[in-house]
């Protein structure tokens, strides 16, 4: 069964801390060029990594079928994401509307392949939180996650 490349995608270059971090960050499956919300997509970056990191934490660990979601802070969309064994998941990229849910993409990935783009998208940013000496609880909190998704 052929996979798709998943990669989670951060822009060092464009973050801004106020109170919350923000910054680029998407996904994009390579092999289909297709990006997820969009390219660009700004959000809160932080609070949306820890998010994405408990999402996989569990994932990993669960011993049988679990669906996850990987939400944005803005906007309405969403990857479901369905462990079918330890190591393949189905993804769906889902944009809620006010009526319906459009899924816009679906593809199978490795979940080892999948947590190490989180965990190297995750490991730049805080290089340049840790730069500009930022801190907030969030950020240690995302901190903290990481090390255990790491493991």
């Amino acid at each position: 069964m052929p996979f798709s490349e998943f990669l989670v995608h951060t822009n060092k270059d464009n973050l801004e801390f106020r109170r919350q971090v923000t910054g680029e960050i998407y996904f994009s499956i390579r092999s289909e060029n297709f990006f997820f919300p969009e390219e660009n997509w700004n959000d809160f970056i932080v609070i949306v990594l820890t998010w994405w990191h408990n999402s996989l934490i569990r994932i990993k660990n669960s011993k049988s079928k679990i669906i996850e979601e990987l939400d944005f802070m803005d906007g309405s969309f969403a990857v479901k994401v369905i462990k079918i064994n330890d190591e393949i998941a189905a993804l769906a990229f889902i944009h809620e509307k006010l009526s319906s849910s459009e899924i816009e993409h679906t593809c199978t990935v490795n979940i080892s392949q999948m947590i190490e783009s989180l965990l190297q998208s995750t490991n730049e940013l805080l290089k340049v939180i840790h730069q500009n000496q930022w801190y907030s609880e969030e950020i240690e909190e995302l901190e903290k996650v990481y090390e255990i998704l790491k493991g």
